[in-house]
C-alpha cells in the first residue's frame, strides 16, 4: 500500500481525502481477501473469478473467456482445471446441443460460499451497527463509487 504522510502519498503529490485514504485501503484489502480466498480453494485468482461469474450464471466456456478477457486455449486449461479440481462442471445447452454450458458443482458453490459466509457475516454486523441515516449516507457514497469504478472499467 501506498504510504501516507505530511509530504503526502506515493499516488501523489498531496495527500488524499480521508475517505479516499480509506478507500484505497478497503481496495487494498479486497484484493487480499482475494488471494487468500483462493489460496484456501486451492485455486488460482482467475479461477475464482471464473467461479464468481459461473455461480451468478452458468456460461459456455467462449462467453467465460471474454468476461475473464482469456483466450480460448487459456480458458480451456482454466476450466479443465476447476473440472478437476471438482468446482466445475460441463453440461449440454439445453437449447443448443451444439454448445456446452459450465456451472459450479454443488461442493464448489458451498467451498466458495463456506470462504465468504463469515466474512459476509461481520460485514452485515458492521452496516447493522450503524443508524439508518448512517446507513443511507454510506449507500449513497458506494453507490457513487461503484459508478465511478464501474465507468472507469468500461474506458479501460
Amino acid at each position: 500500500m501506498a504510504e501516507r504522510g505530511e509530504q503526502g502519498s506515493k499516488l501523489g503529490p498531496e495527500r488524499g481525502s480521508e475517505l479516499n485514504d480509506l478507500l484505497r485501503d478497503v481496495l487494498v484489502h479486497e484484493r487480499e481477501v482475494r488471494d487468500a480466498f483462493a489460496r484456501r480453494l486451492g485455486v488460482s485468482t482467475n479461477e475464482l473469478t471464473a467461479m464468481e461469474h459461473l455461480i451468478l450464471e452458468p456460461m459456455g466456456p467462449v462467453e467465460l473467456s471474454r468476461r475473464l478477457d482469456l483466450t480460448s486455449a487459456a480458458a480451456t486449461v482454466l476450466l479443465h482445471r476447476l473440472e478437476e479440481s471438482g468446482h466445475v462442471q460441463r453440461h449440454p445447452h439445453p437449447t443448443d446441443r451444439r454448445r456446452q454450458l459450465v456451472s459450479p458443482t454443488q461442493a464448489g458453490e458451498a467451498a466458495v460460499f463456506g470462504q465468504l459466509r463469515p466474512m459476509i457475516g461481520e460485514l452485515d454486523a458492521v452496516a447493522r451497527s450503524l443508524s439508518p441515516d448512517q446507513q443511507a449516507v454510506v449507500a449513497d457514497y458506494l453507490t457513487r463509487v461503484a459508478e465511478v469504478l464501474r465507468r472507469t472499467a468500461e474506458e479501460a
